[in-house]
């Protein structure tokens, strides 16, 4: 429990706030970790999974501008704001955002 530092002066005497106090800003909090603190293995995975949320991002905005509207279920402004929102976004595009691409029905 954190102690007042005026508590151990008498009134008009100056509390000595130079005592050697924790370095808190040295010790990560609970839960949060430094990129150094982190294994190669963990930054690679944290590298590689990054690379894969911008990939698909990039792919559904590329395909999202190519497609009319008619191609699309909803507003595209709307999913072009889905898309932004982690892995969820462009894969909920990719899966619910798409209408099907009407066949040829000319025989080959």
């Amino acid at each position: 429990m954190l102690q007042d530092p005026s508590a151990d002066t008498t009134p008009g005497q100056i509390a000595d706030t130079t005592q050697a106090a924790p370095q808190l800003a040295d010790q990560p909090t609970r839960g949060h970790r430094r990129w150094s603190d982190l294994s190669p293995a963990q930054q690679r995975a944290i590298i590689a999974a990054g690379v894969v949320q911008v990939a698909l991002a990039a792919a559904a905005w590329t395909d999202l501008a190519r497609r009319p509207a008619a191609g699309v279920r909803g507003p595209k402004a709307a999913w072009a704001a889905a898309i932004a929102v982690n892995f969820v976004g462009p894969v909920a595009y990719f899966a619910w955002g798409r209408r099907p691409a009407l066949q040829d029905a000319t025989p080959g």
